[in-house]
């Protein structure tokens, strides 16, 4: 465990050694904080999967958190991708553009979903 973590400080130190990206890493860390539910919306965008899962390593994510958002997000990607193949083998024949599109859309309406539950959860009761 403490390998893990030596190698992930060394690799943040590397690879973000300027004050400006330092900034950016914070925001970064404040956003994965108010928003965990990135990990999970972020399977769903073309390169979204690797690029969140290393910044949740990066950032030093708790593991029992990120298991919490990948586990139904992995879950809910694989059955798009199942439907998606399966009704959209017909509809989608011989375009590359529109099931592209139509797996944005998903991911934004289940963003805006879970900003808008983040926000409902958010307010002073």
């Amino acid at each position: 465990m403490a390998t893990r973590r030596r190698y992930g400080a060394r690799a943040r130190d590397r690879l973000f050694r300027s004050e400006k990206a330092r900034a950016r890493l914070e925001k970064a860390q404040e956003q994965l904080d108010e928003r965990p539910w990135l990990v999970a919306v972020a399977r769903f965008v073309p390169g979204g999967r690797t690029a969140m899962t290393f910044a949740a390593g990066t950032l030093a994510m708790p593991r029992r958190r990120f298991l919490a958002y990948i586990v139904p997000g992995g879950l809910a990607w694989s059955v798009f991708v199942s439907l998606l193949g399966y009704v959209g083998g017909t509809v989608f024949q011989g375009s590359f553009w529109l099931p592209l599109a139509a797996s944005l859309a998903f991911a934004a309406v289940l963003a805006a979903g879970a900003e808008v539950v983040r926000r409902a959860h958010a307010r002073p009761a």
